[in-house]
Order: structure tokens, then sequence, then C-alpha cells
């Protein structure tokens, strides 16, 4: 009854009054508000509670103080209604907080999404450039393989093969040339076919000057019914300025050679590009 009587000690000292609103019925209606300023009209009390504790088991301290009797009720009520009716602010913010949950997982498929395509490329990049550096090295094998082992003995990086083939390719080129050359040349000293004349091929002739005076080579083939030098002999001794020194004939394979040299006289002048052309057209006749 001590700790009872101590919870309620503010209510002790008022005796004038012996009852409490908070035990007696509450009334049907509670009355209007009164104005701004009024004074407060009939009795009441509120309860305060003082945070102190004279032991581990009391209860807080009730304290009531005498004040206005409608002031409790109309608490009482808008904590009710505030539990009845949930505050359209607290609806508000639950749908920003899952709009936002909604943005943050959106957010986070899309960096997820960017980051695989960023490592698909990364892997096809690395794929192409696997598959460049194989056919590039095929192709140095093969082109080493191609290069004769002179140009390659000693050299072993991929720029050195490169340079070898370069050099190897301008020798190829310089000798297809040459042979090039020698083919024109036999082929404009014989010909292909026989066609009755007695020859095998036509006869090449060369005319340039010498230390005696003029030296004359007459390169065909080995003819069926013989070939009769006499044609440039006679040629030759029809021509005014020039003396016969010397002929000599020789056989190479199917190829016969003639050598003739003659002596020029001071005073003559021969053109030897005429002389030459007029013997082509008398063997070859």
């Amino acid at each position: 009854m001590d700790n009872f009587r101590a919870w309620f000690t503010s209510y002790e000292q008022n005796d004038e009054e012996d009852y409490c609103p908070l035990f007696s019925p509450p009334p049907p209606l509670p009355p209007p508000p009164p104005p701004t300023g009024a004074p407060p009209q009939g009795g009441g009390c509120t309860i305060t509670n003082h945070h102190k504790f004279d032991d581990e088991d009391d209860a807080p301290v009730v304290a009531i103080q005498q004040t206005d009797p409608t002031l409790f009720f109309r608490r009482q009520q808008q904590q009710q209604q505030h539990v009845l009716m949930p505050d359209n602010t607290t609806s508000s913010g639950k749908n920003k907080g899952k709009n936002m949950r909604r943005h943050y997982k959106s957010s986070a498929v899309q960096g997820e999404s960017s980051t695989s395509d960023e490592k698909h490329k990364r892997m096809m990049h690395r794929d192409i450039e696997r598959q460049r550096r194989q056919e590039m090295a095929s192709l140095y094998a093969s082109l080493r393989f191609q290069l004769p082992l002179e140009y390659i003995k000693g050299k072993r990086s991929v720029s050195d093969h490169v340079m070898e083939a370069a050099k190897y390719i301008e020798h190829k080129q310089k000798s297809i040339r040459e042979l090039e050359e020698k083919r024109d040349k036999l082929r404009s000293w014989s010909k292909n076919g026989d066609d009755g004349g007695g020859h095998v091929a036509s006869a090449a002739v060369t005319v340039r000057p010498c230390l005696e005076g003029v030296e004359i080579l007459i390169s065909c083939g080995i003819p069926k019914q013989g070939f009769r030098v006499s044609r440039a002999l006679h040629l030759l001794g029809d021509q005014q300025g020039l003396q016969l020194l010397s002929c000599v004939c020789s056989r190479v394979d199917d190829t016969l050679l003639h050598t003739i040299r003659a002596q020029v006289s001071s005073h003559a002048r021969v053109d030897f590009q005429e002389l030459q052309r007029n013997l082509i057209y008398a063997l070859n006749s």
C-alpha cells in the first residue's frame, strides 16, 4: 500500500476532491474545445511518467496533475485514429521504397548484362587475334620452306627471312630476264620446221669489227642437202673494199658455226648493218 500511495502522490495532496476521472466512466461526448486564450473549464488530471525508478521491481512513478478533463479523452481519440487510420505519408514512403528497390534491381541487371557483353567482346577479340597469329605463323613457315638454304642459313628471325625472300625474288626475276633474252636470240637464229628449202633452220649472221677489219659469224643448223658457204663468200667478194683472209667452220651439237674474216682497205667505207642484212637475205633465200 505504501508503494501504491507513492504512485499517486499528487492525487493525495489534493484533499478537496475525492475522485479522479481516471477511475470514473468517460462522458458520452466531449465538449467542444475552448477558444484560444480562454481559461480551462472544470477540473481534471493528466498522467505524466517520471523516468525514475525506486527499485528494479518498482514500476515507473505516475503523477496525476489537475487539468482540463476533456484533454485526456481527446488525446486518446487522436491515438486511436492514428492507429486505425494510417498516414498517407507512410504508404507513399513504402511505395517509394519499393520503387527504389526495383530501380536498384534493374540497374544491377543492366550492369551485369553490360559486363557480360564486355567479356564476350574480349573473348571474341582474343579468338580472332589467336587465329590471325596462327595463320601468319603458317605463312612464315611456308615462305621459309620455299627459300634455298644459303638464304636462310644463320638467320632465325622472321624479319630476316622476309628480307632474304625479297632478295631471292629479285635474283629470280633477273634470271628470268636473262633466259628470255637468250630465248629470243635463239629464236632469231633458227626457225621451226622444214618446208623443203633444204634447211632445218635459218642462219643467224653477226657482223662486227675486228683488228684485221671485219669479222662475220654465221650460225645455222645442219642442212640435209649441204650448206653453201660460197654464197657468203661470193657476196663478200663482190663487196668493194673487202679482201677475204680466212674462213673457219666448226660444229657444236647440231649447229654449224662459220667464222669469216676480211680486211678492209684504208680508202673504203663499209656499212656493217647493210652488209649483215645482205648476208642474212642471201643465206636464207
